[in-house]
């Protein structure tokens, strides 16, 4: 059994999604708290480039 630190397991995670064509991104949990509009912008931001 191989052990996966944080980091290991996201970054599997991460080329596991990319293989789906799914884009990871992340944000701090204080910026979802404090600035969701801002993550919300991000978000759609994202989401026009990749359209």
């Amino acid at each position: 059994m191989q052990m996966y630190t944080a980091n290991n397991y996201d970054a599997h995670r991460d080329r596991y999604l990319k293989e789906l064509n799914i884009r990871v991104i992340r944000f701090w949990n204080n910026d979802v708290l404090q600035n969701i509009e801002g993550v919300g912008q991000r978000i759609k931001e994202e989401v026009e480039k990749h359209s």
